[in-house]
């Protein structure tokens, strides 16, 4: 195009050939390299005919073009010659993600067979041809889980090794559990959701079953009446509804049978039962933490007077904390076995009471243990003087030889013979004579009742 421009502005002299003459100029001074200026052959051939400022090419340009271009694909062909393993591999690196196409990529890389055998692949092939041949397998739908993290694995192993161990405490717990929910069946459903009301073996029907039998042998088989002086003032006149006004007949009736045979309710005997139980239980506590407080204290004073003296101080000897571990040591197990009988009799007292507001309280062994500590310690003087009296009641002792103190007398007294305090002192044990048992009274009372 350019060339073309001067020719015609040098055969024309035309200033607007001139004009676009230098417009293009400009525009290909501001253009990027080209192909052409990159490449030196190409430059340099441009150059040749620009310079020659003619519009046709001469032979000489011609063959070098042409050269160059041999040359460019002559080097290309020796390129892909000579890396022609690499540009396979590049070609086919996505097809090389199977193992089919692993094993052909393999095969193509070794050497080509020469007619001897490796020795790798004579032992390969021997192992391949012992072993059976893989059986079909059909299709299936497999469902591959993934594998857990290992922080994940830790903790599940720990929450399962701590439920083991929680399991094994709480069997006990689970057991007792299913006997409470068994218990307030009845109570929270009804005792005709399970046991017939009318049934004799239940609490309602024994009742009504004893109050049948006292109204069929009151009623006279003749007349169909009940034969009693307090009939008439009560045949043929409505019943008093204020009575009434809380229960309903059956109860009402069955209440006042009950009151006239001088019968309690089986929840007000498991109550009077119930509490003789605790009463005695906590008595026999006191009576324990009495006993060990008096051998602490007998250890150490020989006298009723120093004793009590003692007692007005503070009394470190005989406090909580110098007297529980022995008590625990002593009395644990029996206590905790008794306070679990009671409380399972203070459940079924529970059940069988009619009102919430009467019901009792479980025992708590550590609060029974210090309540019944801190009575003992309050009237520790009364207890000590009371036990010194009856010492000295129960057991006589008479000194033969003149001179022994009479301080110690009845102090280290114990139920077994005679003891002898100090050099020179003897004393005769004047035992009581035997009661007489009435054995066979006893056993017509038994029968009787």
């Amino acid at each position: 195009m350019k060339s073309f421009l001067r020719t015609y502005s040098k055969s024309k002299n035309s200033a607007l050939a001139e004009r676009f003459l230098q417009i293009l100029d400009e525009q290909i001074s501001h253009l990027t390299a080209s192909v052409i200026d990159r490449d030196p052959t190409l430059k340099k051939l441009y150059e040749k005919y620009e310079a020659g400022g003619s519009g046709h090419r001469d032979n000489s340009g011609q063959n070098d073009l042409d050269r160059a271009i041999e040359d460019s694909q002559k080097q290309e062909h020796e390129f892909r010659d000579k890396f022609q393993k690499e540009i396979a591999y590049v070609q086919s690196e996505k097809l090389l993600r199977s193992r089919q196409a692993r094993d052909l990529a393999d095969t193509i890389t070794n050497p080509p067979w020469n007619g001897t055998e490796r020795t790798s692949d004579t032992a390969l092939r021997m192992i391949v041809d012992s072993m059976p041949k893989a059986k079909a397998v059909g299709r299936q739908k497999t469902i591959i889980t993934p594998p857990v993290p290992i922080s994940d694995r830790i903790k599940n192993a720990k929450e399962s090794s701590l439920d083991y161990k929680v399991s094994k405490t709480d069997k006990n717990d689970k057991n007792k559990d299913d006997n409470f929910r068994e218990l307030y069946k009845e109570r929270l459903m009804g005792p005709s959701m399970f046991v017939d009301a009318t049934s004799p073996k239940a609490t309602l029907g024994l009742i009504g079953s004893m109050a049948d039998a006292r109204i069929n042998a009151a009623i006279d088989q003749k007349t169909g009446k009940f034969e009693s002086g307090d009939m008439d003032s009560v045949r043929g006149k409505p019943l008093d509804r204020e009575r009434l006004a809380n229960s309903t007949d059956t109860n009402f009736f069955l209440n006042e049978i009950l009151n006239k045979q001088d019968c309690l309710p089986p929840w007000i005997e498991s109550q009077q039962g119930t509490q003789r139980e605790i009463s005695t239980f906590r008595l026999d506590l006191e009576k324990k933490w009495f006993n060990i407080m008096i051998r602490k204290l007998s250890d150490r004073f020989h006298d009723k007077m120093e004793m009590l003296r003692y007692l007005d101080t503070d009394a470190r000897a005989i406090s909580m904390a110098a007297l529980k571990d022995q008590f625990t040591q002593s009395h644990d197990k029996y206590m905790s076995a008794k306070v679990d009988s009671l409380n399972q009799a203070i459940r079924s007292y529970n059940l069988q009471c009619p009102s919430s507001s009467l019901h009792k309280w479980k025992l708590v062994k550590d609060l029974e243990l210090l309540r019944l500590y801190d009575q003992v310690r309050t009237n520790i003087k009364l207890l000590v003087e009371g036990w010194y009296s009856e010492q000295n009641t129960t057991r006589r002792i008479d000194p033969k030889v003149k001179g022994a103190s009479d301080s110690f007398i009845g102090v280290f007294d114990s139920a077994k013979g005679s003891l002898s305090i100090g050099s020179g002192s003897q004393y005769n044990v004047i035992e009581r004579p035997r009661e007489q048992l009435h054995f066979w009274k006893l056993v017509k009372l038994i029968f009787k009742l």
